[in-house]
């Protein structure tokens, strides 16, 4: 697969957040001049890294530090900005570039550049060829079944997005995999970003950090983060040949190839190192013993639930707050 330093054509600038700013959760709808929702717009919380995608629906919801502005984005669409000033719910408007005159006035006098200049920021797919396994081979060497919308963090600690691309994670390569066509693709330096946010169809994040302490080859995937506890999922990923064997009488293994996937999941207290976590109540309650009292009352209201990412995610984000 060919390999590129994109860091320069993916680009918005950003500068370090100050931390003292307290976050507001915010939420609002992306919607063109008609009242259409607009889907898979980018919405980025300036000067933080807070950002996120709208839904199909064009609704979305993110993190915002009252004094910031929110800079919206859309393939198709003029650049907005709007104001925080304090508030949690936003109703933004998105211009077509298509329209000229006093209707897209606004849009332009707010930023000045339209998203059709992404249009000029191509990459040299030649020889560049990336199809997703199908056929006989099971399971796949990619986190994802589709192409996703998504950022990523700088290790200058700016966000480097475009939204004219969609990108996938390579689990063997440990690399972020970004196309234009869904067809030809190349590999993000991975040396140059230590972090991504991925969002599937509804707006969900899916959040990879690098953690050396736990993976310095891969990228794993932040199931909950907060000022106490982080708790990760990494996935160890590899292709295994086709083993069928017979005697005429009994057989054994498979006939088809496949990718098979080892999950491992940690807890990295603040200031501490990595500890595995099983997805069995005695190895959570050993692990969060400190918070033993926050942990029965968190398991006794959610009997009924399986023990997996899902609950492993609200576990972390109660115990943090």
């Amino acid at each position: 697969m060919k390999k590129l330093l994109i860091i320069c054509v993916l680009f918005i600038t950003g500068i370090q957040f100050d931390n003292a700013q307290q976050a507001i959760k915010a939420t609002g709808t992306v919607k063109d001049d008609k009242g259409n929702g607009v889907a898979y717009a980018f919405i980025r919380d300036w000067p933080s890294n807070y950002a996120a995608y709208s839904d199909s629906a064009g609704n979305f919801k993110l993190l915002v530090a009252p004094n910031s502005n929110l800079l919206i984005k859309s393939v198709g669409y003029y650049d907005n900005t709007v104001a925080v000033a304090g508030n949690s719910d936003f109703q933004i408007t998105l211009i077509p570039v298509a329209q000229s005159g006093g209707a897209s006035s606004q849009a332009q006098s707010n930023t000045g550049r339209q998203n059709a200049s992404y249009s000029n920021q191509s990459f040299d797919f030649s020889g560049a060829s990336f199809v997703k396994p199908r056929g006989d081979t099971q399971g796949s060497n990619y986190f994802f079944d589709n192409w996703l919308h998504g950022y990523f963090i700088k290790q200058s600690d700016s966000i480097a997005q475009n939204p004219a691309y969609l990108y996938d994670y390579d689990k063997m390569t440990g690399s972020l995999v970004i196309t234009q066509d869904k067809a030809n693709s190349l590999e993000v330096d991975a040396g140059q970003y230590k972090s991504f946010t991925l969002f599937d169809n509804s707006g969900n994040p899916y959040v990879f950090n690098k953690v050396p302490a736990i993976d310095n080859g891969h990228f794993v995937e932040v199931l909950s983060s907060g000022n106490k506890y982080s708790i990760y999922k990494a996935v160890k990923t590899y292709y295994k040949k086709a083993d069928f064997s017979t005697n005429g009488v009994s057989s054994s293994g498979n006939n088809y190839d496949s990718y098979v996937d080892e999950f491992t999941y940690y807890v990295i207290k603040t200031g501490g190192q990595p500890q595995k976590l099983l997805l069995k109540s005695k190895s959570i309650k050993a692990i969060f013993s400190e918070d033993a009292d926050k942990v029965n009352k968190f398991m006794a209201e959610h009997t009924n639930d399986d023990i997996d990412d899902a609950y492993l995610t609200k576990l972390g984000d109660y115990l943090n707050n």
